[in-house]
């Protein structure tokens, strides 16, 4: 079957099913879980704020079944960096790259420019997406959903949920809820 990109609203779908999936079961759980780690953000101190955003992709990734989950920041040079993350026992971190762009460019692009990529294997990744499709094969991803943080209009960041052992990353309760938003200025 041949792969298919496929643009809607400000959402990138890249494979052979690129119809998004309605939310189900899993979204209100996931709403729960935003809101008890939105107070735990109220809670939490400056001295504590790292800590407590590597807590809550842990609870993100284990309440999803997933393998780690990264967070992306645009620093006030304009390049993206990792830094948050959390993995599963065993796997290993990804490494903290000063150029998120170097390393997935085709990717990295189309978030940068508002898009959510979804990707259900590295498979659907276009031909132009070579470069990321062998950074993510070396860092095992199977699967993903990167989405935009925003802070207003402008793009100040991501999300990256991950699949390494063969599981899907599925985008209806992380796309229905992250996809889209922004914080306020």
């Amino acid at each position: 079957m041949p792969k298919t990109v496929v643009n809607c609203r400000d959402r990138l779908a890249v494979g052979s099913s690129p119809t998004p999936r309605e939310p189900d079961q899993e979204l209100p759980r996931f709403q729960r879980l935003l809101s008890d780690l939105s107070t735990a953000f109220v809670q939490a101190g400056t001295d504590s704020i790292d800590l407590e955003i590597e807590r809550s992709l842990e609870r993100v990734v284990l309440m999803l079944g997933l393998d780690r989950s990264t967070l992306y920041q645009v620093g006030p040079n304009g390049i993206a960096h990792i830094s948050h993350q959390w993995a599963r026992p065993g796997l290993p971190r990804t490494p903290k790259y000063t150029n998120v762009l170097k390393i997935a460019p085709w990717v990295t692009g189309r978030v940068m420019s508002g898009q959510t990529v979804e990707f259900s294997s590295l498979d659907d990744l276009p031909p132009e997406a070579a470069q990321d499709r062998e950074a993510y094969r070396t860092g095992s991803n199977k699967s993903n959903v990167t989405v935009p943080v925003k802070f207003g209009k402008k793009v100040a960041g991501a999300a990256r949920p991950i699949a390494t052992k063969g599981g899907v990353v599925g985008h209806a309760p992380i796309a229905a809820v992250l996809g889209g938003s922004s914080i306020p200025k």
